[in-house]
């Protein structure tokens, strides 16, 4: 089943469910206000709270490789994290990679799984102590498919009161991560765009040029001279270290310069 906007509504969520409040909304327009990632993280980090999160925590993939990791949990668990369980003993992973399905997990979920990785079962017994007894992962999916990951809710509390929570707020949740999720991958990309030195108009003409479109065409498209575009093109290709348009593509694609 699907909400007004098209995204899956997973399970435990009311059809009820107001999918967009007051709130909401001014956290949504508080993003796009965001230059940097951190700003990002931080506004993002005190609505969760404010909706009842715990922790919250944002992972970034490109190509299959972590991007950007972060999570409002002490040091000590994502570095035991990254040292025991990822990625082959966390099932969430494999979901949020295949899946648009929210995901539920950790002790609240997980006590009575037998096939539960014993990794992430001693992990899940020291985010207890952090105060994590139950979570749930929004996956996300760039339209490129190139990219992916999840945003992910945490509530110190028993199983039966965090899917009270859920089924009351589910929705707004949902769409928070995303939104989250999706500002935070514009600001990564718009930071790697930097370090490399790609211009706005460079990475526009690229673009166009993925999407099949000739120089004239593009050109035409952006109100340009055809001579131009070739520049631009040609600018791009030395950023890149391409030695041809269809190598500077498939490296721009690498580097998420043109995920949107």
């Amino acid at each position: 089943m699907f909400d007004f906007l098209g995204f899956e509504r997973g399970a435990g969520m009311s059809k009820n469910a107001t999918a967009v409040t007051n709130p909401l909304h001014d956290f949504l327009v508080s993003l796009e206000d965001a230059k940097t990632v951190d700003e990002a993280w931080a506004k993002t980090l005190v609505h969760a709270r404010n909706l009842g999160a715990h922790h919250i925590g944002v992972q970034v993939f490109t190509e299959g490789a972590t991007a950007w990791r972060k999570w409002s949990t002490p040091k000590w668990i994502e570095e035991m994290y990254e040292e025991t369980v990822y990625p082959a003993f966390d099932p969430k992973l494999e979901h949020c990679r295949r899946s648009l399905t929210p995901y539920f997990y950790e002790k609240g979920f997980w006590d009575r799984d037998p096939f539960l990785p014993e990794p992430r079962r001693l992990l899940d017994e020291e985010l207890v102590s952090v105060g994590n007894r139950a979570a749930v992962a929004f996956p996300n999916h760039t339209a490129s498919r190139q990219g992916w990951g999840y945003f992910a809710f945490t509530g110190n509390m028993e199983r039966a009161e965090f899917e009270r929570l859920y089924a009351d707020r589910g929705s707004e949740l949902q769409l928070a991560g995303i939104g989250a999720f999706n500002r935070i991958r514009m600001l990564l990309n718009e930071q790697e765009a930097t370090r490399i030195g790609i211009t706005n108009r460079e990475r526009e003409c690229l673009l166009w040029l993925s999407r099949g479109l000739q120089y004239d065409q593009i050109a035409d498209r952006l109100g340009l001279r055809k001579v131009t575009v070739e520049f631009h093109i040609a600018k791009a290709k030395r950023k890149l270290d391409a030695r041809t348009r269809e190598q500077a593509l498939i490296n721009a694609v690498q580097l998420n310069l043109l995920d949107v």
